[in-house]
């Protein structure tokens, strides 16, 4: 179950880059109208909570952070990159290598936002046994 929601947000993000570039009349509009210069931005909140999904599915008691990490970023990345390919496929879109570095942000983020909340959870639990 912890493998759940990274998972459906990967099939989110493919559902969203196969949605053409330009829709005809009468097709249904999501993401179509809105500014490139936001849709461009919106893969850093959407990869970064990608890695975050990854991260939590991932940890379990004895693996170390270290390869957690790595093995979220790999897969997290690599999903990335073939997410452009798909989109380049797609009439109306493009593959980017400014979407790809956008993905890397988030997946950054992704991982201090995770790490942070490890800590301060790690952190409480110190001060309440004491």
């Amino acid at each position: 179950m912890k493998l759940f929601w990274p998972i459906a947000l990967m099939v989110v993000i493919f559902c969203l880059s196969s949605i053409p570039g330009v829709p005809r009349d009468g097709q249904f509009r999501v993401m179509t109208d809105l500014d490139p210069t936001v849709q461009n931005f919106l893969h850093i909140p959407l990869f970064g909570l990608l890695q975050w999904f990854w991260l939590k599915g991932l940890t379990t008691p004895g693996r170390s952070l270290g390869v957690v990490i790595g093995l979220a970023t790999f897969i997290t990345f690599a999903y990335a990159s073939l997410d452009e390919l798909h989109q380049a496929m797609v009439p109306g879109r493009y593959a980017s290598v400014q979407d790809i570095f956008l993905d890397a942000v988030g997946v950054v983020l992704g991982t201090l936002f995770f790490l942070f909340i490890s800590m301060r959870s790690d952190r409480f639990r110190v001060r309440r046994r004491s």
